[in-house]
């Protein structure tokens, strides 16, 4: 297996309706990084963007299927508002509309979801990926592809094992507080 670190400066175009939207955008400044073969992304973006070599540039569609799938009306849910109480107080600061929040199951698996609405008993929640039921077209240039060292190797897997990614966008563990906001932890660059 080839571990390679890859580097990218993009952005992701989604369809609302009829108006092509930037979705999420990673600079040159602030590329997004991941290592191939970790499953750290999406499947078919990592197999896109494989043997592409420094600065070459790129656009590619992944189709629905192949990203997040369909959007699911079920993955909608009313939960109670005392899930998101602190000490018996309600967490206004962090749980309004909008918001992506991390939870967690009966089994301890985490997972984000976004908020949709706050009501006076219950709290609106999507569980859906934010980009789900879209069909996402990258375009952009490959800033750093090279084979990955066994250091940034074990960073990476143990971020991944510590739920979800690192973001390199922001500098801290997700629940971002940058304008990258989506893909799997609800910070962005998760592809």
């Amino acid at each position: 297996m080839e571990y390679n670190m890859i580097r990218v400066a993009y952005r992701l175009y989604v369809m609302n309706g009829t108006k092509k939207e930037v979705a999420e955008e990673a600079t040159r400044e602030e590329p997004f990084a991941f290592i191939t073969g970790l499953n750290g992304t999406l499947e078919r973006f990592e197999d896109e963007l494989f043997d592409k070599p420094e600065g070459s540039s790129f656009k590619f569609t992944i189709p629905m299927a192949e990203a997040y799938g369909e959007y699911l009306q079920e993955g909608v849910r009313a939960v109670e508002k005392s899930m998101f109480e602190i000490d018996g107080v309600f967490d206004k600061k962090n749980i309004y509309e909008g918001a992506i929040v991390p939870l967690q199951d009966g089994e301890g698996h985490q997972f984000y979801a976004t908020i949709k609405n706050v009501g006076m008993e219950s709290v609106t929640v999507d569980l859906n990926h934010p980009l789900a039921g879209k069909d996402l077209t990258f375009m952009g240039e490959v800033i750093e592809n090279r084979p990955a060292t066994e250091k940034e190797i074990a960073n990476m897997m143990n971020q991944l094992e510590n739920e979800g990614c690192h973001c390199d966008c922001c500098g801290s563990d997700c629940g971002c507080e940058g304008e990258h906001h989506h893909e799997g932890c609800g910070c962005g660059h998760c592809h």
